[in-house]
Order: C-alpha cells, then structure tokens, then sequence
C-alpha cells in the first residue's frame, strides 16, 4: 500500500473514531464519508489527467 493510502486510510480511521466519541448519528457519518468520496473522486480523476498531459 503507497504511503498515500496508507496515511489516508489512517486519516479515515481518526475520523471515524472521532465522530463516534462525539456521538454523531452513523447516518451522518456515512453521508459525510459519501460526499467526502465523491470530491476526493472528482480530485483523483482531475490530477490523473494532468499527470498524462506532463
């Protein structure tokens, strides 16, 4: 696993766990997960891009 993934695999871990010892709702959890998927999608996709046309 790249470094990358592995400090945002973490990075999701330490969210994680801090939503849940707020005691936030799993449901908000999973659509600020989803929302958060989404824009780190949309980045991945853009960058990929300009690493081809480099």
């Amino acid at each position: 696993m790249s470094s990358e993934l592995e400090t945002l695999v973490k990075n999701f871990k330490l969210l994680d766990h801090f939503v849940t010892q707020q005691n936030f709702s799993r449901c908000a959890w999973e659509i600020g997960r989803d929302e958060i998927l989404v824009v780190m999608n949309h980045f991945s996709r853009k960058t990929a891009h300009r690493k081809r046309h480099n």
